[in-house]
């Protein structure tokens, strides 16, 4: 479970950096960045709010959020339960320790993507 969820957060990364355009790039700011704010967070930043029609088109959110639970020891929780989000999403929320290096390969500043 743990390598296709990585898997998908890889693909939403690689189709966000091929699929966004130079202004929604140039709007990813990680000093402005914050996952808990849907006008800040990945897709906030780039579209204006995370639940804009641009960000669903983007990428479609399809995973529901649950509140507290574990995938392969990545914790999960949150008041949102039932609402959809991402797997960039969900993990940047509960980790943002890479945001800034996904951030930096989504505005094709580096090839290199980190994310564990």
């Amino acid at each position: 479970m743990k390598t296709e969820y990585f898997e998908e957060i890889t693909r939403e990364i690689i189709h966000l950096r091929n699929n966004t355009t130079d202004l929604e790039k140039s709007r990813l700011d990680i000093c402005k960045f914050n996952s808990k704010n849907k006008y800040c967070c990945i897709y906030g930043l780039m579209t204006g709010s995370c639940d804009s029609d641009r960000a669903k088109q983007l990428y479609p959110k399809t995973k529901e959020y649950v509140s507290n639970f574990l995938i392969d020891n990545i914790a999960f929780s949150g008041n949102n339960v039932g609402d959809k989000f991402t797997a960039l999403e969900q993990y940047i929320y509960n980790n943002d320790k890479y945001v800034e290096d996904i951030i930096s390969y989504i505005k094709g500043m580096t090839n290199t993507l980190s994310i564990r």
